[in-house]
């Protein structure tokens, strides 16, 4: 696994955590998603693995945290048609963040974002990578009564990722959110990691190490980036 610089790290983080978001609406509505971003970089960083927009690393926080801010527009010239997706893609996923009452599907795009970007530290990120070094077994994150929002765990390697979900395989732990609001103030970093199991917002089951791990990976992340206003 490659350690990335503090800027690259968070460029790859937002990336990853638009593609995250992007990949359940496009699964939702029957479509292939237009985001695939890869690593090397060069002060930049492409939302495609075929060309697509292209941003610097301040633009693209600036494109998370503001809701808006300009590609670089050579991108335009070589990939118009991808670039014109993307943009539709972009302001799809942005106007998620203003949703007052969201739907499962909501929620579980903004989660798989804020998912991705954990994953981007614990793949990336020195501190996050020694915490999680070793772990094995997925986590399962599910609402009550509603299933499961999202899996994840180490592959070969050590690498962490989504996981399809398994009947034959067990998570070595759940989280279950009481319902689909805490999941999505949770998703936005709004939740206390150490009173919301006392208060019953969310409950937690089996290998409580990991997920307190997972969570103390999520919390570096969420400092570091910035956060789509709502």
């Amino acid at each position: 696994m490659i350690e990335l610089e503090k800027k690259e790290l968070k460029a790859w983080a937002l990336a990853r955590s638009i593609f995250g978001a992007n990949q359940i609406i496009c699964e939702d509505a029957g479509r292939p998603n237009c985001f695939d971003p890869r690593t090397p970089f060069q002060n930049s960083i492409f939302l495609s693995s075929h060309g697509g927009l292209e941003f610097s690393y301040d633009s693209l926080e600036k494109l998370v945290g503001k809701g808006f801010s300009l590609p670089r527009m050579k991108s335009f010239f070589r990939s118009p048609i991808l670039c014109f997706r993307s943009v539709f893609a972009l302001l799809r996923i942005n106007n998620l963040y203003g949703v007052t009452e969201p739907s499962f599907h909501q929620v579980q795009a903004i989660f798989r974002a804020s998912v991705e970007a954990t994953l981007a530290y614990a793949n990336h990120h020195a501190e996050a990578r020694g915490i999680l070094m070793g772990e094995r077994g997925s986590i399962s994150f599910v609402i009550k009564e509603l299933g499961e929002l999202i899996r994840v765990g180490p592959r070969r390697g050590g690498l962490w990722e989504v996981l399809e979900a398994s009947v034959d395989e067990k998570p070595a732990v759940i989280l279950c959110f009481q319902n689909f609001q805490i999941a999505y103030l949770s998703a936005l970093g709004q939740t206390n990691h150490l009173t919301d199991p006392v208060t019953g917002k969310f409950v937690l089951a089996g290998r409580i190490p990991l997920i307190e791990k997972f969570g103390f990976v999520s919390r570096l992340a969420f400092n570091d980036l910035p956060m789509p206003k709502r």
